[in-house]
């Protein structure tokens, strides 16, 4: 019986660290031609995320929709100002703990590149397991 026990014991220590492990994807999509986004969370790999974002994108209307930036197990952001169809010029966000951090991140990126105070941020994702 105390056998038993102990070995129970060991597999629940082992199998503990592996559930705290766990890897959640997501991702943003946006299309070069439109302002229009696409995104995607709790997906298995990063390639997932980016190819669910993007098809979300051209759900969405977009034609011409590329990822922007993808996270592991935290949230992001792109930020934009209005009119804006440059996409060298958007503020992006990655690797922050919250969405309210990943926000303000991206809008003070876009914000400091562009030299605005106008950028909004029309899109962001949490993919936290």
């Amino acid at each position: 019986m105390f056998g038993k026990n102990v070995t129970f014991a060991a597999l629940a220590v082992t199998m503990l660290p592996l559930a705290a492990y766990a890897q959640s994807y997501g991702a943003i999509a946006y299309s070069i031609r439109e302002p229009i986004y696409g995104w995607a969370a709790g997906a298995n790999s990063k390639r997932q995320a980016e190819n669910a974002a993007v098809q979300n994108c051209r759900n969405a209307g977009g034609s011409n929709c590329v990822g922007v930036i993808y996270v592991e197990n935290s949230c992001g952001a792109v930020a934009d100002y209005p009119g804006n169809l440059d996409y060298g010029r958007l503020g992006v966000s990655w690797g922050a703990g919250s969405k309210n951090q990943a926000v303000r991140a991206a809008r003070n990126a876009c914000n400091s590149q562009n030299g605005r105070g106008d950028c909004e941020v029309p899109v962001y994702v949490c993919s936290i397991p």
